[in-house]
């Protein structure tokens, strides 16, 4: 179902604490495809069967949460305490948007980490947590509804298209940056065809890269050089779509 987006504001983020709520007896109900649940329970719900809203995915002012399934009982209990961290995607821009949105409140937690997901985060996702300082051992990622002794559900530091919260922000910040003088410009080159094909695009690092800009692709990197890149520039850029093109060689 979808429920209205009230949050707080996405313009002035500092005007409210971010909700971290306990539940006891808590279900968490995972779900396969976290971007169209289809009818299927997803999130937590509290001890008398509610949906936790705050435990929904969010995005452009909506928050998706699963109905509880007709039986409405967990297969499986957890004596443990333990806090919520939301939903997997394999998708690398909607992990580091939306799976690590409530990384603000489990990064300085010891509580073991629940998933709300029937997938298993990838080598590259692990390696990311890790750089983030949260370890392999603290994730549950469960298989079937699962309720807990107490759950603490967080609310999203970041919202897709504009609501990132400072506590977020200060999460993420893991190394220190610095503005150097490099001009980076993120090629996305190496995909081929379809969605990420942009027309121009080689012309265009052409040019730049005569004006003395470095070409970038992140995916080819570590995730600590990616981050370095953009620790230290001075002005990075990158295109959305072909029509970006012509607007930005005009100003070369």
């Amino acid at each position: 179902m979808y429920l209205p987006y009230g949050l707080g504001s996405a313009s002035d983020p500092a005007d409210y604490e971010l909700p971290l709520t306990a539940y006891r007896n808590g279900t968490v109900y995972p779900a396969d495809d976290y971007q169209i649940p289809r009818g299927q329970p997803m999130g937590v719900l509290d001890q008398d069967a509610r949906p936790v809203r705050i435990s929904g995915l969010e995005r452009y002012r909506n928050i998706l949460l699963g109905e509880p399934a007709a039986n409405g009982e967990p297969v499986a209990f957890i004596d443990e305490e333990v806090i919520f961290a939301g939903y997997i995607s394999h998708h690398y821009g909607h992990f580091l948007l939306e799976t690590l949105s409530r990384l603000w409140a489990y990064k300085e937690s010891e509580l073991r980490i629940v998933w709300a997901a029937g997938r298993n985060l990838t080598e590259w996702s692990h390696k990311l947590l890790r750089f983030l300082s949260v370890p392999h051992k603290r994730h549950l990622i469960l298989r079937q509804p699962t309720r807990f002794a107490k759950i603490w559900v967080p609310a999203p530091g970041y919202i897709i298209p504009d609501h990132f919260h400072y506590r977020q922000k200060d999460a993420l910040a893991t190394v220190q940056g610095r503005l150097g003088e490099d001009k980076i410009y993120l090629t996305r080159q190496s995909f081929t065809g379809g969605f990420y094909h942009i027309d121009g695009e080689a012309e265009l690092t052409a040019r730049l890269r005569d004006k003395g800009w470095k070409i970038v692709t992140p995916e080819g990197l570590p995730i600590a050089e990616q981050v370095g890149f953009f620790a230290n520039a001075r002005v990075i850029a990158g295109s959305k779509d072909q029509r970006f093109i012509p607007a930005c060689c005009a100003r070369i």
